[in-house]
């Protein structure tokens, strides 16, 4: 009788463990949508990796978002993209030039911007979400569809680290469901101090070297 006791009290008090664990690992994917669309700014290095028929072309970018400022882009140190709403001012580091593109112009390095998913993630009908656990590492991933005729770019999925709710990578897929851009997010600092000079249309050169010697 005693055993049969001790053999009921084990079994409840695993259960009760067991739901507890259940509970603990439960997982809200709202929240993740919450903090991305709290940034009021931020910047991070960028590792850009676009694939298609013909190769593969890597580029290191730097990031700048600010929330009443705009977005901004340096490219290998070459080049400065500064999105407005109407157009983009580019700065070509090597010629010493500036000129200015239509906002539709760029359709692939726009999509490096988180701006560009939390706008995304208003208009899908139903968002997909998962988590994976890559490396030790528990991330969530969202499922996003990309609006435009442009069958090279679908669909996206974003990888968000949990332990600090950082996006760690962006992988955009065709419509044949094949990876052709990735974005690799690192060195992400979020809600920094980020001067309006830095997203100013007539930037002074020594300014834009210093800035990309980074």
């Amino acid at each position: 009788m005693k055993k049969k006791l001790v053999l009921l009290i084990t079994i409840f008090i695993v259960m009760i463990l067991s739901l507890c664990t259940c509970t603990k690992k439960e997982k809200d994917p709202s929240k993740v949508i919450q903090y991305l669309k709290s940034l009021n700014s931020y910047t991070c290095d960028v590792e850009v990796h676009i694939k298609n028929n013909i190769q593969e072309i890597d580029h290191l970018c730097k990031q700048f978002y600010h929330k009443e400022y705009g977005h901004r882009l340096d490219i290998n140190k070459d080049r400065v993209l500064i999105y407005r709403e109407n157009d983009i001012s580019v700065k070509d580091l090597n010629n010493n030039s500036q000129y200015t593109l239509d906002k539709n112009f760029d359709s692939v390095y726009k999509l490096s911007f988180i701006g560009e998913y939390i706008g995304l993630l208003y208009t899908n009908e139903e968002i997909k979400y998962s988590f994976e656990t890559i490396e030790d590492k528990m991330y969530q991933l969202i499922y996003l569809d990309i609006p435009g005729n442009n069958s090279n770019i679908s669909s996206a999925i974003m990888y968000v680290n949990l332990e600090n709710d950082f996006p760690d990578k962006i992988v955009i897929y065709n419509r044949k469901e094949k990876e052709c851009i990735r974005f690799v997010y690192k060195n992400f600092s979020p809600n920094t101090d980020i001067q309006e000079e830095i997203f100013k249309e007539q930037i002074n050169n020594e300014q834009i070297n210093n800035e990309t010697k980074e």
